[in-house]
């Protein structure tokens, strides 16, 4: 019986490998096609080296939103003006002096006369007591200035004493007087029964003397020419027999009232 020949039988390692190559090309187009590339960066230009010194900032430039614009209103008709009136003027009134401080100016300035002026215009007329007492005492003092001290010629006259002369001789004498001796008395401070000396002088007054009662204080005023020269205190009716108030002239004197 005759052998078969052995026959090779064919390698198994070259289909392995087609199935592997076609494997991993089907791999590759799956996962690795479609994934973006990275890429390289660029490597930076090179730079000459320079100092130290940083550059400087670049200016920022603001950038500013523009408003809306809103459209403004029409103007409103404007209503006619008045016409403003005239201007009033200032006129200072500089404060109102009291009449003490009046008085007291004329005084330090050495106007006697006109002082007496103003306390005779306002101390017979309607004021408070406590005025009166005021105006009282200045013109006390400008009386004694003006009709002692300083025997103004205007309202003093000097007479000399003759022989035999008496007080009520030389009030007989002189008409501003009326007879009346007192005011020789006050002008020179004489007693009731002075005795006088021929050859001395003595002081007359010129001017009018007068009387004024005041019954809520219960003082009398000797006034000349208006102006107290001296001041009494006296008194006055009871409640039944009230004193009135009115104006007399005095005829006569009783030294010794009942």
């Amino acid at each position: 019986m005759l052998a078969a020949p052995n026959v090779r039988k064919p390698s198994r390692v070259p289909t392995v490998l087609i199935a592997m190559a076609v494997a991993s090309a089907v791999a590759y187009f799956a996962f690795f096609r479609h994934k973006p590339q990275t890429p390289v960066p660029a490597a930076p230009p090179l730079v000459a080296e320079k100092s130290a010194v940083p550059p400087p900032p670049k200016a920022q430039t603001a950038v500013v939103a523009e408003a809306p614009k809103v459209e403004a209103p029409a103007p409103k008709p404007e209503a006619p003006r008045r016409a403003s009136p005239a201007p009033i003027p200032v006129v200072y009134t500089p404060p109102t002096k009291s009449l003490k401080t009046e008085i007291d100016e004329l005084i330090a300035d050495g106007k006697w006369r006109e002082a007496r002026a103003k306390v005779s215009a306002a101390f017979s007329g309607a004021i408070g007591d406590a005025e009166r007492i005021e105006l009282g005492q200045v013109g006390i003092k400008i009386s004694q200035e003006l009709l002692q001290n300083r025997a103004d010629e205007k309202d003093v006259e000097l007479y000399e004493i003759q022989q035999g002369d008496t007080l009520e001789s030389i009030a007989r004498k002189f008409k501003a007087l009326n007879g009346v001796k007192g005011a020789i008395m006050y002008l020179n401070n004489y007693p009731e029964n002075a005795i006088l000396r021929a050859g001395r002088k003595v002081r007359l007054p010129k001017g009018t003397w007068s009387i004024l009662v005041d019954k809520s204080m219960f003082r009398m005023w000797i006034l000349y020419e208006g102006c107290p020269f001296k001041g009494y205190t006296i008194t006055i009716g009871a409640s039944a027999k009230e004193t009135p108030v009115a104006k007399f002239v005095m005829g006569g004197k009783n030294p010794n009232p009942a």
